[in-house]
């Protein structure tokens, strides 16, 4: 029979259960979104499991070997993204540094509802060199960053450029996260990871057009632009103990017990603990947060105890090589 994986998805913070997609490998399934219950068959092997939801991050459980008539339980705790920058364009300009020649408001293409930002009234200019740039934002301890926007532009293929713009130090420097060109008549939504902004207390972000000496075009229109991020989390403890003689590690690496039996996980991550027992031991199984005798999965929302026992394997129950002489432990039937 094919291996099952099963579990549930909820939020981290309410523990609401999420309408989420589970995929294991090249398989996938949706979580009921009134239980955030799912259920996956698939063949046997080693996958990847990970969990989406809109508007939260993903979490994977690595590599785990599935095999035969197993039920793999896997649960996921999934972390809303907290929105740190929210520009419609409806409201005027919320605090973006303009540039020069200056980008503004214009009514004449939106993605939502009336409004968008756009470098120029009619076509660009040659030598052209104009940035969007946002007001400095505060990540500290944020991780995740991820910045979402809707565009639509019309540029010089090859020549004129749509530069999206990162910086983690208030515009000292900046680091190029897309470029653009070409013709893009319609609104195409746009979400890109920005671990470069990680944590930075002074993040910009900026939209900044370049041109060459010759052929202009409509430019660059942006609009509903939002700037997430994943606020600072706790990393919760795993703690693991040993009776007798064997090894426990984890997957991510972190416990190898006897030798390191405590160590923290980001918040959420999913950690599986394997049980080897030394030669001679045999492993007989788990208590605290884990039961059973295979290996155990737990979800570092909260943190976690577990002990795996070991006890020393059966000796051969009789052995006798007929050199001691000593016939009390036979019986002779005589027929």
């Amino acid at each position: 029979t094919a291996p099952i994986v099963a579990g549930t998805v909820s939020e981290s913070d309410t523990g609401t259960p999420l309408a989420a997609t589970v995929a294991v490998g090249p398989f996938a399934t949706a979580t009921d979104p009134g239980t955030g219950a799912y259920s996956i068959q698939v063949p046997e092997g080693t996958y990847d499991i990970t969990a989406s939801a809109p508007g939260h991050a993903s979490v994977t459980a690595a590599s785990v070997a599935l095999a035969s008539s197993q039920t793999w339980d896997q649960d996921f705790v999934l972390q809303a993204y907290a929105i740190v920058l929210d520009d419609d364009v409806e409201g005027g300009n919320i605090g973006w540094t303009t540039g020069s020649p200056a980008w503004s408001i214009t009514t004449t293409s939106a993605h939502s509802p009336t409004h968008s930002w756009t470098d120029s009234v009619g076509n660009y200019i040659d030598n052209v060199n104009t940035s969007l740039t946002s007001p400095a934002l505060d990540l500290t301890g944020g991780v995740g960053i991820q910045l979402a926007f809707w565009q639509r532009y019309d540029t010089e293929a090859t020549y004129d450029f749509c530069h999206v713009e990162v910086s983690a130090n208030n515009g000292t420097s900046w680091t190029e996260v897309a470029v653009y060109d070409g013709n893009q008549p319609s609104w195409q939504p746009v979400t890109l990871a920005v671990p470069q902004l990680d944590g930075a207390a002074q993040a910009r972000v900026r939209f900044r057009l370049t041109s060459d000496v010759s052929i202009v075009r409509d430019g660059w229109y942006v609009d509903d632009i939002v700037l997430a991020w994943l606020p600072p989390q706790a990393p919760q403890a795993m703690t693991v103990s040993v009776v007798g003689s064997g090894t426990v590690t984890s997957s991510p690496p972190g416990i190898t017990c006897p030798s390191d039996c405590s160590e923290s996980f980001a918040f959420g991550t999913p950690v599986i603990l394997s049980a080897v027992p030394e030669a001679g031991w045999t492993f007989t199984g788990w208590t605290g947060d884990c039961s059973g005798a295979g290996s155990c999965n737990l979800t570092m929302s909260v943190g976690h105890s577990a002990t795996a026992t070991f006890a020393p394997a059966d000796p051969m129950p009789f052995l006798d090589g007929f050199e001691s002489g000593d016939m009390l432990q036979w019986s002779v039937a005589v027929p």
